[in-house]
């Protein structure tokens, strides 16, 4: 039963899950010459990176797991995340990316500010803040 609720919390993992729906709009929206460097531009700006900083901050311990599920380790998550989305605003505004790509990298970086500063008081699920 770990296994399976492990896995379940990875489907529905924001990295995962972000990922998942830029590829989806990239894909039925752009053609690939310009939806394919959107695309990867947004995986080296801020999603490989931040999946390098959840897997290193269990590795050493900062974290409990990949989620970051304790609220009092997430006040050191979020110095990370919020400049990460922070690069994929400019990386795809430098790109020309499509109004709604731009405005869909906006909303992520209001979320992540928006959830350190609640965090402070209280801890929001990212899995359902960025599932909604």
């Amino acid at each position: 039963m770990t296994k399976f609720a492990r896995l379940i919390s990875w489907i529905g993992h924001p990295l995962v899950f972000v990922l998942a729906s830029v590829a989806v709009v990239v894909g039925t929206q752009l053609g690939p010459r310009s939806g394919l460097p959107i695309l990867f531009a947004l995986l080296l700006s801020t999603l490989v990176p931040t999946a390098i900083l959840l897997l290193s901050g269990v590795r050493s311990g900062r974290w409990s797991d990949a989620d970051v599920s304790v609220r009092k380790e997430r006040q050191r998550f979020f110095p990370w995340a919020v400049p990460f989305s922070l690069a994929g605003v400019v990386a795809v505004r430098w790109m020309r990316a499509p109004n709604y790509i731009i405005r869909g990298a906006l909303v992520t970086l209001a979320l992540f500010l928006i959830s350190w500063i609640v965090n402070c008081r209280l801890k929001l699920s990212l899995h359902a803040l960025f599932g909604f």
